[in-house]
């Protein structure tokens, strides 16, 4: 049977989304029903709309109060009792669920009514009387022994409802909602966010779960059941977790410590008793099947204190340090430091990892030496037995683990090592984005569809069984094409999507389905708006990988068009208002930029833009792409290419014709990747209108690399593995250089082919210690 806090929140839901208040209250019990309708009261107060800063100082300032007022008091009603991090949750979930709604954003007003909300919730909860004092002991109630309030079990948190006279005094708040507000819409649809609970209280017993993307599941016993983690959860000994597709959970331990598991991980706890320092000697024993995690370990040193990692291929022993584990499907373990040491024992073999080193382990074998890392972001330039990126050769080995099918030209992260004898080799290649050189984007009318060929703006594209067609397009529509410019020029069309009239700007992603109920979906963390109109594949499950199409409606809420089941790589593209820019934030959505990243020029905060990117393996979503469609006209076609001449201009080996009116913006040379802007003519003609070089300019790509200090010569430094680094004034040094150092180098390779140094960081310098000679004797020797 449904519990009571799950029914009223699902009842708030079904408000959100539009239904009646009427058919909400149905199957309510009196107390719940007058709570709902105080929540349905708020909803219709109309406000203006706060500008972003003012929104999350505005709501911080709501939740420091709650917290204080709350901190120590706990809430009994009907047997049900709670603690006061389960009360600050409601207060923030039903804080960030209305506050979601433009129209119920912040002004002063505003404020001074979630006040009284929150002060209307904590009086009739009767939470002035269940104080708790300084001495964590439970305060005398009257009406119930120390003991038998001890004894309650937790439950949900119920809050007791405010009278009917109450809820009459509030609703005048509503009188004064003007006409044709927001809430006279027939539809309302779920915000984009979700409010994140707190932390769970815990001991050094247990383990605080946090999924802070995609799912995470927790299973007790070798047969138990497997059950989904709901945002926060608890771990103990005995226990196993597993992350699902694009995922990411962070474990954090009593004594601080903490493990953050990636996607497709498990995760076995065989012994927990994290104490904090000064307590008794920490105990944490785990065991990794599958996966990668990354372990940040609080420095111990008593007696006895373990921190213990078991792998197929072997067992990592810790006191302090931070480290990763890799564990393939084929049973190869990667234990890499990045502080302190680590001790890998596998068939009587113990090796010691410091920090830039890593040790390959297969299960069934002895530990490798230690080695020093190597990893990083380039351009493939050729794949086979040994693939080059960023300019630097690795080889491959059986148990390289290459994701998402890279090719010649793909921009690619790799993770390796250097061997003694100087050679790199890859552990795990993972593709970023394809080439983005020869790609191209185009907005046009229609004006034929053949079999294979259709005709936009005057320019014929080749369509074949691989591209994507969305829409019922005919002749005379306008669409937005985008594909690869393949040898000669021809237009290779991979996509073509009908530009309609719908409201809303177009989105689509690749994401994993968490959460499934009648009005929205909850995919990838984004909470998806569903409709009569949305067009949905049957027998979709949580788990499965979808791709979403839809629409970016007012107050940032995101309606689905269709949602189908993925065969596709992890991709995204929206459009969207730039917000912010340092951190980019577009329609309400936050993502990460890398160095790669292609921005167009002169994108500013209010501008209309198009975002694309990929989704990396925990979920992230990182952009490729930013393109500026700010007065940007129909039949243009813009693409990015390397220049291959200026006189006459070739870029991407197609010739250009450059005109007087041409704009030619930044230093530009044969080599520098731009961004080409041309206006297709009705004759077929191709007229120049841009040409700017990318931002940032990213080149093949870097790498970073860890490496030995053997010896210092001049301004030479000589490298046990590497070749010599010659210091100059454009080589920022972090730390001092000494022999038997461990430095972190970037070596960054441009498109001329130019490689070049940016930074040095010391990240290990050897401890030496001078043993004092023996004090010089007088020739008498007694003891």
């Amino acid at each position: 049977m449904q519990d009571l806090d799950s029914l009223l929140q699902d009842k708030i839901d079904l408000l959100e989304v539009g239904e009646s208040l009427d058919t909400c209250l149905m199957d309510l019990p009196e107390q719940e029903a007058n709570l709902l309708k105080l929540v349905a009261t708020i909803r219709k107060v109309d406000f203006s709309a706060p500008e972003g800063s003012e929104f999350t100082e505005q709501r911080s300032q709501v939740l420091n109060y709650a917290q204080q007022t709350l901190k120590g008091k706990q809430i009994s009603n009907g047997g049900r009792d709670t603690a006061f991090p389960n009360l600050l949750d409601q207060v923030r979930s039903i804080l960030d669920r209305l506050l979601s709604r433009r129209e119920l954003a912040f002004g002063a007003v505003a404020l001074l009514v979630m006040f009284a909300c929150v002060f209307l919730f904590l009086a009739t909860a009767g939470l002035m009387g269940w104080m708790i004092n300084q001495d964590n002991q439970v305060a005398e109630v009257p009406g119930i022994s120390t003991a038998e309030f001890e004894s309650i079990d937790k439950q949900p948190i119920v809050i007791t409802p405010l009278t009917t006279e109450q809820i009459a005094a509030t609703e005048a708040v509503a009188q004064a909602t003007p006409a044709g507000s927001p809430t006279d819409v027939a539809v309302e649809y779920v915000p984009v966010t979700r409010a994140t609970p707190a932390l769970p209280e815990i001991d050094p017993k247990t383990a605080a779960v946090q999924v802070m993307q995609g799912s995470a599941q927790i299973q007790t016993g070798d047969e138990g059941e497997w059950v989904t983690v709901n945002q926060v959860g608890t771990l103990v000994a005995g226990q196993r977790i597993r992350t699902g597709k694009f995922s990411k959970v962070i474990l954090t331990f009593y004594d601080g410590s903490e493990v953050h598991l990636g996607a497709n991980t498990v995760i076995f706890v065989d012994e927990l008793d994290a104490q904090p320092t000064g307590k008794a000697p920490r105990i944490v024993k785990l065991t990794q099947r599958l996966g990668e995690t990354e372990h940040i370990v609080t420095s111990r040193d008593e007696k006895g204190a373990r921190y213990k990692i078991t792998t197929p291929g072997g067992i990592g022993t810790v006191q302090g340090t931070k480290f990763s584990v890799l564990v393939t499907e084929d049973l190869l373990t990667r234990f890499a430091v990045t502080e302190g040491e680590l001790e890998v024992n596998n068939l009587n073999k113990a090796v010691v990892v410091k920090p830039g080193q890593s040790t390959i382990t297969i299960a069934g074998q002895k530990p490798s030496e230690a080695v020093f890392q190597i990893n990083g972001e380039g351009e493939v330039s050729q794949i086979g037995l040994a693939w080059i990126i960023s300019g630097q050769s690795f080889q491959i080995t059986k148990h390289t683990n290459i994701v998402g099918d890279p090719q010649v030209g793909d921009l690619v992260r790799v993770e390796g090592y250097t061997t003694f004898d100087g050679k790199n080799v890859a552990v795990r290649i993972l593709l970023l984005q394809h080439a983005l050189t020869n790609q191209f984007t185009l907005t046009g009318e229609v004006e034929e569809i053949g079999g294979g060929l259709w005709k936009v703006s005057g320019q014929e594209l080749v369509v074949n069984d691989e591209t994507s067609i969305e829409g019922d397009i005919e002749i005379g529509d306008t669409v937005y094409v985008s594909g690869v410019i393949l040898t000669g020029g021809t237009l290779l069309a991979e996509r073509i999507i009908l530009v309609d009239e719908t409201p809303g700007l177009a989105f689509f992603f690749v994401g994993l389905v968490q959460e499934i109920y009648d009005n929205y979906w909850v995919i990838s963390d984004r909470v998806i708006s569903i409709d009569g109109n949305s067009t949905i594949t049957p027998g979709i499950a949580v788990g499965d990988l979808v791709v979403v199409r839809g629409r970016i409606l007012e107050d940032d809420i995101w309606l689905a068009r269709s949602i189908t089941l993925s065969s596709n790589e992890a991709t995204f593209e929206f459009t969207g208002i730039v917000q912010t820019i340092d951190p980019w934030t577009v329609s309400g959505i936050s993502f990460e930029m890398r160095d790669w990243t292609i921005v167009e020029p002169g994108i500013e905060a209010g501008d209309l833009v198009r975002v694309n990117g990929t989704i990396l393996s925990d979920g992230t979503w990182v952009a490729t792409r930013i393109s500026s469609l700010e007065n940007l006209p129909l039949h243009v076609i813009v693409f990015v290419g390397i220049v291959n001449s200026t006189a006459p201009w070739v870029v991407n080996g197609l010739p250009l014709v450059i005109s007087d009116d041409t704009i030619i913006t930044g230093e530009i040379t044969v080599g520098t990747p731009v961004i080409v802007t041309i206006q297709l003519m009705e004759d077929g003609t191709w007229v120049v209108l841009s040409i700017r070089p990318i931002h940032p300019l990213f080149g093949f790509g870097c790498l970073s690399v860890n490496a030995p200090v053997t010896g210092i010569t001049g301004n030479q430094i000589i490298l046990g593995n590497w070749a010599p680094i010659t210091l100059d004034d454009d080589v920022d040094v972090d730390g001092e250089i000494k022999v038997n150092s461990v430095i972190l180098f970037h070596v960054c390779g441009l498109h001329d082919g130019t490689v070049v140094i940016i930074q040095i960081i010391v990240i290990y310098q050897p401890v030496i210690i001078i043993v004092p000679p023996p004090p010089k004797g007088n020739g008498n020797h007694n003891g």
